[in-house]
């Protein structure tokens, strides 16, 4: 179990929002050789015109990618794929559309961790998103937190 903040690095999901730092949060599963994630990430993008209101961003995906050890250290590329949940702050329609909407996402990541103590872990990762809106958007992210390892046995 994982979980951490994220914070925008480059891209946008539109010209009219600036993406704000987010909560991060995974459940990893050994899985067909690597490692299997559901992933769910929370952030708010604010406005920057008037015409255009907040939104906050939920996404889900599923991952998987092999798993390389370099001595303590966990290296864990993959792919993921998932859906995004967007709610906009203005209550009723913008743009004429509902107040809210669902695209599908997909992208890919790397992510690095070593263990601090027992089963606790530190993690950080780099990641790059492509929502499929009409206009496709892509946008790359790091998060970074603490993973807690639980044994099956």
């Amino acid at each position: 179990l994982a979980a951490g903040a994220t914070v925008p690095l480059t891209g946008e999901l539109g010209p009219a929002w600036e993406a704000q730092p987010g909560l991060a949060g995974q459940i990893l599963l050994p899985m067909y050789g690597g490692e299997t994630r559901l992933s769910l990430d929370l952030a708010t993008h604010d406005a920057t015109r008037e015409d255009a209101p907040d939104f906050t961003a939920l996404v889900a995906t599923l991952g998987w990618g092999p798993v390389l050890a370099l001595g303590p250290v966990r290296l864990n590329p993959g792919a993921e794929v998932g859906a995004g949940r967007y709610a906009f702050d203005d209550g009723g329609e913008f743009g004429g559309n509902l107040s809210s909407e669902s695209e599908v996402v997909a992208g890919a990541y790397l992510c690095a961790g070593a263990p601090v103590a027992g089963r606790l872990e530190v993690w950080a990762e780099g990641g790059v998103r492509r929502t499929f809106f009409s206009t496709l958007a892509t946008t790359a992210t790091a998060s970074a937190g603490l993973a807690v390892r639980l044994g099956s046995r």
